[in-house]
């Protein structure tokens, strides 16, 4: 199964789910995202969302958004058991590391 897990520089969408304040970039045409949902891949983030989980990935002074993710096609989503969103890495990035088990 194809996977896609990468800093998509783009938002999956424009809700409060993965937004804060509209804080990131305007869906891009030629970007990661588009590419991927011209393939029947879809993002493994939706597999997971509920009203009350909101998704972020990168924080900035004018809110959050989540850039970034793993797409995969609709054979391969059933492989994700579970993903997370891991703040304490110790690694100095302005990116929250996102963990997708695939089984």
């Amino acid at each position: 199964m194809p996977y896609v897990l990468s800093d998509l520089q783009d938002t999956l969408d424009n809700t409060d789910m993965f937004n804060i304040r509209k804080c990131c970039l305007k869906e891009q045409k030629d970007g990661i995202i588009n590419a991927c949902e011209e393939n029947k891949m879809s993002c493994t983030m939706y597999k997971f969302a509920g009203p009350s989980n909101r998704f972020m990935s990168q924080y900035d002074t004018q809110g959050g958004c989540f850039i970034d993710g793993c797409y995969t096609t609709n054979g391969g989503l059933k492989y994700v058991r579970w993903v997370h969103m891991e703040e304490a890495t110790g690694i100095s990035s302005d990116h929250i590391m996102h963990v997708n088990c695939i089984d």
